[in-house]
């Protein structure tokens, strides 16, 4: 978008709504936890734990959250 429309989009008072694609359920960001039952099989899964706890760090997300990619916006 360009930044003319992000200005008219900050100051509006509409509804949105989101059609996404849930792309991962947080199941755990608790470093203690990623560490307590770790095996060689969970390595491909280790960076993105880790992720989900820098994540949960810098933002208000929780265990159970998803991430979603936005697939098309509207605004009613």
């Amino acid at each position: 978008m360009t930044s003319a429309q992000l200005r008219m989009l900050s100051l509006a008072q509409r509804k949105i709504t989101i059609l996404g694609k849930i792309e991962s359920q947080i199941d755990a960001i608790d470093p203690d936890e990623v560490f307590q039952s770790f095996t060689p099989q969970m390595i491909p899964q280790f960076f993105s734990r880790m992720g989900f706890f820098v994540l949960s760090t810098v933002s208000n997300i929780t265990k159970n959250d998803r991430l979603i990619k936005p697939l098309a916006i509207y605004f009613n």
